[in-house]
């Protein structure tokens, strides 16, 4: 009646459960692979009308920010001109 319980582990047992489990990933896979492929080209044709509609409002988006950017850029210039011009804001001076 004096049973003894080992609950230590070993570095076999470690290894023993790494290899089970690899076993068992690799069966999961092999058995899963026929459809893979499909299930890509599924995800492909279901990707197309999204992607279609980015490149819309990307489009848009881009009409729609040109002549803000042109904006922005001519006003930079002119503020440039200006500067080197001599033509720079009253400061206050202090007194």
């Amino acid at each position: 009646m004096n049973a003894q319980v080992d609950n230590t582990w070993s570095i076999g047992d470690a290894i023993t459960g790494v290899a089970e489990g690899m076993f068992a990933l690799g069966v999961l896979t092999m058995t899963l692979f026929p459809f893979a492929i499909p299930g890509i080209v599924l995800t492909a044709a279901a990707l197309v009308p999204l992607v279609l509609l980015a490149v819309v409002v990307g489009l848009l988006a881009a009409v729609a920010a040109a002549p803000v950017m042109a904006v922005r850029r001519l006003r930079r210039r002119a503020a440039g001109r200006r500067d080197r011009a001599g033509f720079r804001p009253a400061t206050a001076q202090p007194s």
